[in-house]
């Protein structure tokens, strides 16, 4: 049983998610920092290559908005129950430029 085996590489991917008040390029440039300093201290003959592919900042929903507002009343009225808020810190890309765009036009006052 013997030899050993050598990678020409390895690769990996990291998935971070920030929280209001936090800055996207600030927490960006940390993370990178933090793993050139932490492969450096390891001394190794091979080389780190740290790519940022995708960012999405961070929002938080008006909840007293018209249109969140009419969802709440639409969930109640369809399930019979309160909606749970629930403030996870998860970052999705499309909600906040949905949202962006909802505010342009909110709904008819009943």
């Amino acid at each position: 049983m013997g030899g050993q085996t050598r990678l020409s590489y390895v690769t990996a991917q990291v998935s971070l998610r920030i929280v209001p008040d936090q800055v996207l390029d600030a927490v960006c440039v940390a993370l990178m920092q933090h793993l050139h300093e932490s492969f450096d201290a390891l001394r190794s003959s091979n080389i780190i290559k740290v790519n940022v592919d995708h960012t999405a900042d961070w929002w938080l929903g008006d909840l007293t908005y018209p249109w969140f507002l009419e969802l709440e009343h639409a969930i109640h009225d369809d399930w019979g129950a309160e909606p749970m808020r629930v403030r996870e810190g998860s970052v999705r890309p499309f909600f906040r430029p949905s949202t962006l765009v909802v505010r342009s036009s909110p709904p008819a006052a009943a």
